[in-house]
């Protein structure tokens, strides 16, 4: 899970823009409010700042770790004219940065690059053109192996642990 928390959402000018989130399938749903009254027209810009956790692929502990990240989503019914983004590297984990980075633009899990990606020492950015409905902007940033803590899925990790056992228990001591 990426529990992801909507942190703000601006407009082009830096102005706070109202907004609620809600929950469909595997989507967050953020629908942004304009004043009572009003109705949007022509282009938008909306800056939205988010956080989100378990982000990092780790295929093993000797294996290099990746942020992998569908800039824009695939949900998106309406066509992007442009989409871009800057990931901003932490100090503590910039040198591990191994210098691969890689973009794609199209079709969920598609190989076709981006038109532009620039990196350095501290942060990478990609932008694309045109990106038709259900279309995204996909970002992979390479990092030295053991850089993240890999997010523990076990049983025991899990918070629900408590109540499954339970609820297993009880129908299975009611049986005995």
């Amino acid at each position: 899970p990426l529990d992801i928390e909507v942190v703000s959402v601006t407009d082009e000018n830096g102005t706070d823009r109202p907004f609620e989130t809600e929950s469909d399938g595997g989507f967050l749903i953020l629908t942004i409010a304009v004043p009572e009254g009003e109705f949007v027209r022509g282009v938008q810009t909306y800056e939205i700042s988010y956080v989100a956790h378990n982000v990092i692929l780790s295929e093993g502990t000797d294996q290099p770790q990746e942020f992998y990240w569908d800039i824009n989503g695939t949900g998106w019914q309406q066509t992007f004219g442009s989409v871009s983004a800057e990931i901003q590297f932490a100090p503590d984990i910039a040198d591990a940065f191994t210098g691969q980075a890689a973009c794609y633009a199209g079709d969920p899990g598609t190989t076709t690059p981006c038109d532009a990606l620039e990196g350095s020492s501290t942060d990478v950015a990609a932008s694309h053109g045109s990106l038709g409905s259900y279309q995204t902007l996909t970002v992979a940033i390479q990092f030295e192996p053991g850089t993240f803590t890999p997010r523990d899925n076990s049983y025991w990790a899990s918070p629900v642990w408590p109540a499954h056992l339970g609820s297993t228990i009880v129908p299975v001591a009611l049986a005995v």
